[in-house]
């Protein structure tokens, strides 16, 4: 006599999310991720990269899918501030999600500039 069990395919993606999510949300905050317990929805801020020229700031945004009439970068009082939205690339209302790891809703970065920079001069692109 055999005895047959079921396979869940998705067993060891699912046990590795729920480890990841124990794990994780301590060490999500680094990564520019952050989950609101009482709202239960999560929050992103996309990483940046700031480097130095002898003539200027560079800062770089890390923004996979969105587009730049979907981001507003705003100076005032030494803060350079990065906001927006990021979409589901896709309708998954159909769709079982077997692990997502990309955040999607609003964001915003703020970051503090030297004193000596000039609003004016400010560049995007």
């Amino acid at each position: 006599m055999t005895v047959m069990t079921g396979l869940d395919l998705f067993e060891d993606l699912r046990a590795a999310q729920d480890e990841m999510l124990r794990a994780g949300w301590r060490r999500a905050r680094w990564h520019g991720q952050q989950y609101d317990t009482d709202a239960g929805t999560e929050t992103w801020a996309p990483p940046v990269e700031i480097s130095e020229r002898d003539d200027a700031y560079l800062v770089s945004a890390e923004l996979p899918g969105v587009s730049a009439d979907e981001v507003e970068i705003t100076f005032g009082d030494g803060l350079l501030t990065i906001q927006g939205e990021r979409h589901a690339a896709r309708d998954a209302s159909w769709e079982r999600v077997h692990r997502s790891e990309r955040c999607y809703g609003a964001f915003r970065r703020s970051i503090t500039l030297p004193s000596h920079v000039q609003a004016g001069k400010i560049e995007a692109t």
